[in-house]
């Protein structure tokens, strides 16, 4: 059983910074910390405790790139993307 069976995530995103906080729902504590600034798509993984972002400016085609965090708060990966 994955030690985080129940998560959740807590976020601000569009005009907010894009602070990410992780909790344990079963706990109550807050188990990760992050942030994904100018996210515009969120995620959860099918194993439920890694997280992705995703960065579009279409228009702009700059800082365009996806993100994956465990539920620590640590990144995985970083992954530029070219439009």
């Amino acid at each position: 059983m994955c030690p985080f069976s129940s998560l959740a995530m807590i976020g601000g995103f569009g005009n907010c910074s894009g602070e990410i906080d992780v909790w344990d729902i079963n706990t109550m504590k807050q188990v990760g910390k992050t942030k994904s600034h100018c996210a515009v798509g969120i995620e959860w993984a099918p194993d439920g405790k890694t997280l992705m972002t995703s960065v579009l400016y279409a228009r702009v085609k700059v800082d365009n790139m996806v993100t994956l965090f465990n539920a620590d708060g640590s990144k995985v990966l970083t992954n530029p993307l070219l439009c």
